[in-house]
């Protein structure tokens, strides 16, 4: 405790639960100061401390103690599976609701009727089957009667052409 500031003050079971900690599995992972300083809030504890001396040692108070328990949460990924249905799995992502802002939708849909409008009718068709249709290149090959390795390649200059314009 002589180094939280504290003099020839009975810190024996501080020190007892700092051997204790470190005789245990794990235990010698922690520093010798953190399991010293569990030890010193384990005996305030045992002896019944005030909460403002609880408070006064950790100089936390109650909400930035429940800040710090909270941000040592477990993290979990947007992509872990929660459920597998039919051969699939569902990512946690797929469960977070999505809030659409109906001016941004405005916006984007005039600015996409903007771009639109510059392609040429055989670059707007090829967009329309992609994006609007959902056709794969070889599907959107055929119906333009070209070759797929056309498509894709028209395909990325049409994009290009259209971020030029953003």
């Amino acid at each position: 405790m002589s180094g939280l500031g504290f003099e020839n003050v009975g810190c024996a079971a501080s020190h007892v639960v700092c051997n204790g900690i470190t005789a245990a599995p794990n235990g010698a992972k922690a520093l010798h100061g953190e399991k010293v300083a569990f030890g010193v809030i384990c005996q305030l504890v045992a002896e019944n401390a005030p909460r403002e001396q609880l408070e006064e040692v950790l100089d936390f108070s109650r909400e930035e103690m429940m800040l710090a328990l909270e941000a040592s949460a477990q993290v979990d990924s947007l992509y872990r599976p929660v459920s597998r249905e039919e051969g699939g799995s569902a990512m946690l992502m797929d469960r977070i609701e999505e809030r659409e802002n109906a001016n941004e939708r405005v916006l984007n849909h005039m600015l996409l009727e903007q771009l639109l409008k510059i392609l040429e009718e055989e670059e707007r068709q090829l967009i329309d089957l992609r994006y609007f249709h959902e056709k794969t290149q070889m599907e959107t090959a055929k119906e333009l009667g070209i070759s797929q390795v056309q498509v894709s390649r028209m395909e990325k200059k049409i994009l290009r052409k259209m971020r030029g314009e953003i």
